[in-house]
């Protein structure tokens, strides 16, 4: 899992159906990275940017270990989430983030995981996102760079990624890719809902589901969700941060829901340095400002095009 977007068909990759190589791979680790993984040689911070930071709706929508979303897991109380899970030594880890799926520790990171084998100079990083001389809030060192909601994103980090104490890492190309296997999966499947052919539908989501290495839907747990809502949750999970989402809720007519202000949210990650176990495991809104308008359903036609040809009619609320 940590492998598929950071390795090349070389390399035994077999997802990427359609790809490139740019620099936009380099960007991404760089900005899922947290701040401060090593000090450099000269005393000074070497790390990412915190520019990527999961909203708890991505860790309320990965699956538990059992597949099924965290509220709808009873081995998961909805109550206990944000308590520690009492690991010796790693009594950072709230029992939100125990108990999933493979994806959810592939992709994501969070208070007390580690990061990466071999990103602190060759040695591993226990993310503390609560210290503010390590991974935590530090406006006066970090201006921008700070995790606002508590969460990081591993998925465009490739396990072996190194930043070394010289300030040098061991970034190399690989292809981002546009389309992946399990994408056509994921596609075949909604189609086969759509047109009421539910169990051709269920089979290629379990494709996917099997391949993540958790278990396979019948008939009995459109139950608990709709076929179409696991075929929605599924395509949220395996391309998450991938750039699919925003177009999907698109083509879905659900954007308003979906992207609508006041509905993100995080851990209390920024409200202050240092902050205790309880302070920072907190449910806390995203202050930023993030909203949703009907316009952006379709794209505004290009002034050029509209100077060029008057007739032409520019798409509403542009």
């Amino acid at each position: 899992m940590r492998y598929m977007m950071c390795s090349a068909e070389t390399e035994g990759n077999r997802e990427v159906i359609w790809g490139i190589v740019t620099d936009r791979l380099s960007t991404n680790a760089i900005e899922a990275v947290p701040h401060w993984v090593v000090t450099k040689n000269d005393g000074s911070a070497w790390g990412g940017v915190c520019a990527m930071s999961p909203l708890l709706y991505a860790v309320e929508h990965f699956y538990t270990a059992d597949g099924k979303l965290p509220e709808n897991d009873s081995q998961l109380p909805k109550d206990s989430w944000f308590e520690s899970a009492g690991y010796t030594g790693r009594e950072d880890i709230i029992k939100l983030n125990t108990k999933r799926e493979p994806r959810f520790y592939a992709w994501l990171s969070f208070d007390g995981d580690e990061f990466g084998q071999k990103i602190c100079d060759g040695s591993p990083l226990i993310v503390q996102v609560r210290n503010s001389l390590k991974q935590g809030y530090n406006p006066s060192k970090f201006n921008r760079d700070n995790c606002t909601t508590g969460y990081f994103l591993k998925k465009w980090a490739a396990p072996n990624l190194t930043f070394r104490k010289d300030g040098g890492y061991n970034y190399r190309s690989v292809p981002t890719p546009f389309i992946r296997l399990s994408e056509l999966y994921l596609s075949l499947a909604e189609c086969h809902a759509a047109l009421g052919e539910q169990q051709s539908a269920l089979d290629k989501l379990n494709e996917v589901r099997e391949r993540a290495g958790i278990s396979v839907i019948g008939a009995k747990d459109l139950n608990e969700m709709s076929l179409m809502d696991w075929i929605r949750n599924e395509r949220f999970v395996e391309l998450f941060a991938e750039g699919h989402r925003y177009y999907d809720a698109r083509r879905w007519m659900i954007a308003p829901q979906l992207f609508k202000a006041g509905v993100r949210e995080g851990l209390n990650a920024i409200e202050k340095e240092n902050p205790t176990f309880e302070e920072f495991n907190r449910r806390t809104k995203v202050d930023q400002p993030f909203q949703w308008d009907d316009r952006m359903y379709l794209l505004p036609v290009n002034a050029s095009e509209i100077y060029n040809n008057p007739h032409l009619i520019q798409a509403p609320k542009y």
